[in-house]
């Protein structure tokens, strides 16, 4: 009870005090309350990013105790297989012989080599099948800590559907890649017409707690030592 009093009692006398600086300075008050409010959201993702780098395991990390299978163990061994998704149909197939794409247009089509096994699922986007850097899963750090797609009135956080995409010269976020994670996560909520015509915001906080925004013209590019660029698309 006593905690409660002191509470409600703090509460009330900064009310108070603030409805009188309020009344006399509106502008002063209006960028204290904008200047709080930046400060607040900046010590929350700075907070989270420290979580986040403890709780965050790569999709490559392997557990070493003696209950846990290595990776040089064959039952271990990851699979692997193509993944076609067409933007205009907006449904996707899995092929196993990398020969059937070659004759593919990928203006319309997004493809991936996908990995899996125990430890879960990596996404590896093939922009040119005739280059076997393509072909490479090299791990990257986590980019960003929150990933906020703004369609109409529809407010989702991404980013944890982000976390496969992670490797080296993986090219995400342009709009067949949001139709693409839309579909493959079953996020029925969010409106693809919308997305299609370009109608949408990307609302982007990196690990350095910068903030950015993406529009449907551009893209983000994972390169390994500088982090990230932001591409502008030509449609």
């Amino acid at each position: 009870m006593n905690l409660c009093y002191y509470l409600i009692s703090t509460s009330l006398i900064t009310t108070a005090f603030f409805s009188t600086y309020y009344y006399y300075d509106e502008t002063g008050a209006k960028n204290l309350i904008i200047n709080i409010s930046w400060k607040s959201t900046n010590a929350y993702f700075l907070t989270k990013s420290y979580i986040d780098k403890i709780l965050y395991k790569p999709v490559d990390t392997v557990e070493t105790t003696d209950e846990i299978e290595t990776v040089d163990q064959p039952q271990n061994e990851p699979k692997k297989n193509y993944i076609v998704f067409d933007s205009k149909k907006n449904e996707y197939s899995n092929i196993d012989n990398l020969n059937v794409l070659n004759n593919m247009e990928f203006d319309s089509s997004l493809v991936f080599l996908k990995e899996f096994n125990k430890k879960g699922d990596k996404f590896k986007r093939i922009i040119n099948t005739s280059d076997p850097s393509n072909l490479e899963f090299i791990q990257m750090d986590k980019q960003f800590i929150q990933v906020e797609l703004m369609v109409g009135t529809v407010e989702l956080d991404i980013h944890q559907y982000l976390k496969e995409y992670y490797y080296n010269g993986n090219i995400i976020l342009d709009t067949t890649f949001l139709l693409w994670l839309c579909k493959y996560n079953s996020l029925n909520e969010i409106p693809l017409e919308d997305i299609q015509e370009g109608n949408y915001t990307i609302k982007i906080i990196d690990k350095n707690v910068e903030m950015f925004d993406l529009t449907s013209n551009q893209s983000i590019e994972l390169v390994e030592g500088s982090g990230y660029n932001i591409i502008n698309n030509i449609k």
